[in-house]
């Protein structure tokens, strides 16, 4: 996309305005792609989390008396909670990425933006892929520090 241009839609030959629409169009569909692939995560991540959650609750709470294992349930739950946290924020920003470009397609085609309006954010996408990026990384250690306190506990 030129970004140059100062030209909308209307002004543009039909063959150059419709491979900008087109491009704008690829563009809202990978990130609609991504978002539902993100979507589809985060429900897989909740159906197997809960399901290990009650697992692991019902095996504590059968142990009776002895309550070992405390500690690697709590990190496996910060752990799970992390991984839910994560994908949330991935998710907001792939929307965010999506609606903007959306925007920029629309206003495009209905000859409120220029090429180069296209071809820019009116705003900053929102820096949700670093946040995720950290609490990706506590939960992975969560889990990592589960097992290690988990069989501590076992074995001594």
């Amino acid at each position: 996309m030129d970004a140059q241009m100062p030209e909308r839609y209307s002004d543009l030959d039909p063959e150059r305005a419709n491979r900008l629409l087109d491009l704008l169009q690829t563009q809202s569909v990978d990130s609609l792609d991504r978002l539902s692939e993100i979507d589809a995560k985060i429900a897989q991540t909740t159906f197997l989390t809960n399901g290990g959650g009650a697992a692991a609750m019902l095996a504590y709470m059968g142990g009776g008396a002895d309550r070992s294992g405390s500690l690697a349930l709590l990190s496996f739950c910060i752990g799970l909670v992390c991984t839910g946290v994560s994908l949330r924020f991935l998710r907001s920003a792939w929307y965010a990425i999506h609606m903007d470009v959306r925007r920029r397609m629309l206003g495009f085609a209905n000859n409120q933006l220029t090429v180069k309006e296209c071809g820019t954010s009116a705003k900053p996408v929102p820096d949700w892929g670093e946040r995720a990026e950290w609490v990706g990384w506590v939960g992975q250690a969560a889990f990592v520090v589960g097992v290690i306190l988990g069989a501590f506990e076992i074995l001594c």
